[in-house]
Formats: structure tokens, C-alpha cells, sequence
């Protein structure tokens, strides 16, 4: 029943718009049509003629509850600036770095265990094979991964955690630990993220270690924080192995599903000072949805100094209207609210993607007619709070959302990654300081994107 309260205010908010006759958006772009897809996953190089390179479980002292500050017109600042997607890069454009490209080419059931390092100066591809699930230092110089080597029958002969360069040399070599399920990221240069489940209680949180791979330094981080969503019954928010917490990059902040009112039936998210075991703020006023069956995870991402946060609010405006408004908060728990946008598109929850200044934010808009089918390509500028639609095309498949937009160093440009109706993966670029698209690889999945060496 909570479940389907929860629905039911989601789709009125839907039925409010087609109801007010509010505009959509243009989302379609003129047009060129994907290249045909290659046998093999192949980058797409620049046209020939370039010149140069190619294209606590303590009490809390201090409870706060999150309003929200709104500075500007309750009309959404969205501007439309609609890119036609063309098949290769521009002969006048170089980019910089190293891109990496995990593949998509479907073999025997299972993604090819390959990645591509893709020098996007020269064009130049090296290969990793093995390699998956990959993750990049915050300074763009270092990657880890998991690489794993199977028999014919699927059985794993060999598992590690490698550390190694943009050129793909190998730094360091760690033999995977039976405790860890997922590495989740870097918290600085030098440190790690991994998962531990809870193997007795399977609802509970995972642990997560903080490893210095170079040095073997570690740590713990146990999730035990006043009225953690984490009772039986409940699910927890799962973010690319993230499971019910997401810390910011220092670790003295954490943010978790915590209860609301009297019982178990409705959560929102909380901020957690660890350092002073304390709650900082709790944020029902700008998000609450109901606990059993409930899968509306907005996932939080952190802004790249660590100094605030965003998330896709859910704010009941009555029983039949329902907004998701994309939210701002510091470390203390103060908010903004930076869109206004849904009357006439939706938010994707989970994929925001700060520039690496923290100025832009990349971010995917559903159309209400067209929700769970196509979404495109939007920025908001964090400053401005003005929104840009470039209108480049991204389609679902199998319910799934677009993976998280890849920034370039410089924060000019961004990849994302789409499916057409063969089921097949077509990675584009985004310039927003020259306002172009481009495609630049097919069957493959941007997952970052490295400082040359």
C-alpha cells in the first residue's frame, strides 16, 4: 500500500502535466544517423584531413531539518542549445587525455573482458585485458580495477586488484580478498574504497575498508548510525556498490537512509558527522518516501572539493502532486533548491556528474511523454542555475539508465553513453565551450577519462 501511494503521487505529478498542457521540450536533433557498428569495438577517428592530432549508534546533541532557499523565478531556467550528433570529431578539434573504453561486444553471454585506453590526441588504443570495474584517482593519474581470469568452465584461476597509469603499466598488484564484494572508489590519491558485506545479517549495511595500496594502510568504516534504514523488510539503496551510505571525500561526513516519525513506514536522507558522532541534519523536507518495497534511491554526489552534495528531491506538494527538483547541500545541512523543472521534464536520479571545477553539473532530462525511453542531455551551470538542453538523444535499455556523464580534465567536454534499438552502445562527445557532438566509439562504455603521461 505505501508502495503504491508513492506511485500513485508520481504518476498524478505526470497527469498534472499533460493536464496543464505544459510545452516539452525539443528533444529530437536534426539528425545524422549512427555509423554502422563495427564487428569488434573500434574507436571512430578523427576525419582524415586533421592537421596535428586527432580529433554510533550515539544520541544526536544537535538535529537540524534541511529548508530549502530558492533565489530565483519558480519557472525552470532551462534554455534549449540542440546539437546535431556527428559521426567523427571535428578536424579542427584535439581533445586531450586518455579516455577509457570498457567493452560492450556481447560474447558467450557476457561482455568481452577487455578495455581500451584511448589516447585522444593521437587516436592510439591500447588494450587491458581482464580489466573491469574501473576507477579513477581524483587527480587523474591513477586507475584501479579488478582483473579476473576465468577457465572454460567460468571458474575464477586468477583474481586481483591492479593499480596502474594511463599508459596502462601496471603499478601495484594486490590478490583480491575473499571479504571484498566492490571497489567503490578513491577517497583521495592514495586510498581506496571497498565493500565488505554483512555475510550473517544480508539486510544490514556493508562494512567498507579503506585501503592505501601502496603502503597496506587500512581502515574501517562501520555503518552504525541512529535509525538506519536497516531492519528487515526494508531495502537499502544500492549506488554502484555503495550500499546505504556515501561518504564524502575527507570521511567525516556520511549520508544514510534514516526513519522518520514515530515507526518504520517512511525514511529520508540524513548527514552524519563522524567526528563528532553526530546527526548534522535530516532532510525530510526536501525528501521522504516510504521504507517497504521501495526502490526511489536518489543517489547523493558529492562535488569534487567535498564541499556540498546534490540529489533529486521528492517533495509531496499534496496527495496528487509530487515535485523532483534537483537540491544543493553543504556539509552543514543548508540547501538550495536549483531546478524547477517539473512540470515539463524529470530529472534522472542517479547519473549527475560535477565538472571537475564544480561548476557544471552533466545530467540526463526524461521527458514526461516519453518516460523509461529516451532521455537527453542537459548542463546546469551551478552558478547561474541556468540549465542548457543540448538535446542529444540517449536511449534506455532494459529499464536501465544511462551510466554517469565522463568529464574531461579541463571540464569543457563530457562523454555519454547511449543504446540503439539493436542494443548496441554509441559513446558521445559533448563540447559545451565549442557546442558540438560527436561520436567518437561504438560497443564500448565510457568509464574515465586520465591525464596523459
Amino acid at each position: 500500500m505505501k508502495t503504491l501511494m508513492l506511485l500513485t503521487g508520481f504518476v498524478m505529478a505526470l497527469l498534472m502535466v499533460s493536464c496543464q498542457g505544459a510545452e516539452i521540450p525539443t528533444t529530437t536533433p536534426s539528425g545524422t544517423p549512427a555509423p554502422s557498428r563495427q564487428t569488434t569495438p573500434t574507436p571512430i577517428p578523427s576525419s582524415p584531413n586533421a592537421s596535428g592530432a586527432p580529433t554510533e549508534m550515539a544520541t544526536p546533541t544537535v538535529v537540524g531539518v534541511a529548508t530549502s532557499t530558492v533565489g530565483i523565478p519558480a519557472e525552470a531556467r532551462l534554455k534549449s542549445q540542440c546539437l546535431e550528433v556527428v559521426p567523427r570529431l571535428p578536424s579542427e578539434v584535439a581533445p586531450s587525455g586518455v579516455v577509457i573504453l570498457d567493452s560492450r561486444v556481447v560474447v558467450n553471454g557476457r561482455y568481452k573482458p577487455e578495455a581500451y585506453l584511448l589516447d585522444m590526441a593521437t587516436g592510439k588504443t591500447i588494450t587491458i585485458e581482464h580489466g573491469g570495474s574501473f576507477i579513477i584517482s581524483p587527480d587523474r593519474t591513477l586507475m584501479a580495477y579488478d582483473s579476473v581470469i576465468l577457465d572454460k568452465q567460468d571458474r575464477i584461476l586468477k583474481n586481483d586488484l591492479v593499480i596502474a597509469d594511463a599508459s596502462g603499466q601496471q603499478l601495484k598488484v594486490i590478490p583480491w580478498e575473499k571479504e571484498w564484494s566492490a571497489m567503490l572508489g578513491w577517497s583521495d590519491n592514495q586510498h581506496l574504497i571497498l565493500s565488505q558485506p554483512d555475510e550473517v545479517a544480508v539486510w544490514k549495511p556493508n562494512t567498507l575498508l579503506v585501503l592505501n595500496p601502496f603502503s597496506g594502510e587500512r581502515q574501517l568504516l562501520h555503518p552504525d548510525f541512529p535509525r538506519f534504514l536497516d531492519v528487515r523488510g526494508t531495502v537499502l539503496p544500492y549506488w554502484d556498490g555503495w550500499y546505504g551510505v556515501i561518504y564524502d571525500p575527507t570521511l567525516t561526513r556520511a549520508i544514510y537512509p534514516r526513519f522518520v516519525g514515530d515507526g518504520e513506514e517512511r525514511f529520508t536522507y540524513a548527514i552524519w558527522d563522524r567526528a563528532k558522532r553526530q546527526l548534522v541534519i535530516s532532510l525530510e523536507n526536501i525528501f521522504v518516501a516510504y521504507s517497504g518495497e521501495n526502490d526511489m534511491f536518489p543517489r547523493p554526489r558529492w562535488s569534487p572539493d567535498g564541499t556540498q552534495f546534490v540529489f533529486r528531491g521528492l517533495v509531496h506538494k499534496s496527495e496528487q502532486l509530487a515535485e523532483f527538483e534537483l537540491y544543493r547541500l553543504s556539509r552543514d545541512g543548508q540547501a538550495e533548491q536549483l531546478t524547477h523543472l517539473t512540470s515539463i521534464a524529470l530529472v534522472q536520479d542517479s547519473n549527475l556528474s560535477w565538472s571537475p571545477d564544480g561548476r557544471h553539473i552533466a545530467m540526463f532530462l526524461d521527458d514526461w511523454g516519453t518516460y523509461g525511453q529516451q532521455a537527453h542531455v542537459a548542463v546546469l551551470d551551478t552558478t547561474t542555475l541556468d540549465i542548457t538542453d543540448y538535446c542529444v538523444p540517449v536511449m534506455y535499455t532494459g529499464g536501465a539508465e544511462p551510466p554517469i556523464p565522463i568529464w574531461s580534465l579541463d571540464g569543457k567536454q563530457f562523454l555519454v553513453m547511449g543504446w540503439d534499438k539493436e542494443n548496441h552502445t554509441h559513446v558521445i562527445l559533448v563540447d559545451i565551450a565549442q557546442g558540438f557532438a560527436a561520436q567518437i566509439a561504438e560497443d564500448m562504455e565510457p568509464v574515465g577519462w586520465m591525464k596523459a603521461p
